[in-house]
């Protein structure tokens, strides 16, 4: 008795072995690709001798990089992100150790604490790691005040990892990256509904027509898919004012409504079951046709 028990227990651990096996392979390929090590930078034209910062987040997950890896908390002004000076490099700075990750939406602003001047956004993707980052010719308006610039920030040597395509205060669109997990219908879609019917600090619409539809093409979506994604923030916390700016941006977006008696059209394919017929039978097409009700 005690055998025929034994043999079952052994029948079921290599019933069940093969299940371990395959839970720790997708254990395996669930865990996220990274690339630990350092990003430099070029001050270019600043003070070489300067406190430089390296100021980087992860907007997937919120939160900061530190001497001590990543950390939530402010951590802008803290002597905890600065960049080393790379020794027979005039101008080089070194950041601290970081690991970044494949698919996260990480940014970096490189920051000049004796004169306040800054870098805009820079994407950051893994192939940054050992990197040099520096200053290009573009000057980009701040994205929160319009009376502020920032300087382009980028890896030459790193794709996708450069200003952030984004659209300022104003309604221009600036920067080229979009970082990984960007929504580019949303994008516009947000900004829609936080500048509606504002004016910048000349007078000009914030999301005039000319606005609107630079942004879209930037952003390569399409003014439909863009009131899709506004439609979405109906309800949600944080877009309590929906209801007084949906006829604003529908009449921006040149959103036709729709007329209750048109036709509607439905295009797709149907379907045949030949039954008893020849299955091979190759006289039967199949095409998408177009239904109106």
């Amino acid at each position: 008795m005690n055998k025929k028990l034994l043999s079952i227990a052994m029948a079921l651990l290599l019933a069940a072995a093969p299940l371990s096996v395959a839970a720790s392979a997708d254990e395996d390929t669930a865990e996220e690709k990274s690339t630990t090590g350092t990003i430099f930078f070029d001050v270019g034209d600043w003070n070489h001798d300067d406190k430089i910062c390296f100021y980087m987040w992860d907007a997937t997950t919120g939160l900061n990089a530190t001497n001590k890896g990543w950390q939530e908390g402010n951590f802008w002004g803290s002597k905890k992100i600065l960049g080393t000076p790379v020794e027979g490099k005039d101008g080089i700075f070194e950041s601290y150790e970081v690991t970044l990750y494949e698919g996260h939406d990480t940014f970096v602003i490189f920051h000049d604490q004796t004169t306040n001047e800054q870098t805009f956004n820079c994407v950051l993707t893994p192939e940054a790691i050992g990197k040099t980052a520096h200053m290009a010719e573009e000057v980009i308006e701040n994205p929160e005040d319009s009376e502020k610039t920032c300087i382009a920030a980028v890896f030459d040597d790193a794709e996708g990892c450069g200003p952030q395509l984004t659209i300022t205060s104003t309604g221009n669109v600036v920067g080229q990256y979009m970082a990984p997990n960007a929504n580019p219908a949303k994008e516009v879609a947000q900004y829609l509904y936080k500048r509606i019917g504002t004016t910048d600090k000349s007078g000009v619409e914030c999301c005039s027509e000319e606005k609107v539809n630079k942004a879209i093409e930037a952003f390569g979506t399409t003014a439909n898919d863009v009131w899709a994604e506004f439609q979405s923030f109906n309800g949600k916390e944080g877009y309590e004012e929906y209801a007084d700016k949906e006829a604003d941006v529908k009449a921006a977006l040149k959103i036709a409504d729709e007329d209750p008696d048109a036709p509607k059209e439905v295009t797709g394919t149907i379907f045949f079951d030949m039954g008893d017929w020849n299955h091979d039978d190759m006289r039967l097409h199949f095409t998408k046709v177009t239904t109106h009700s």
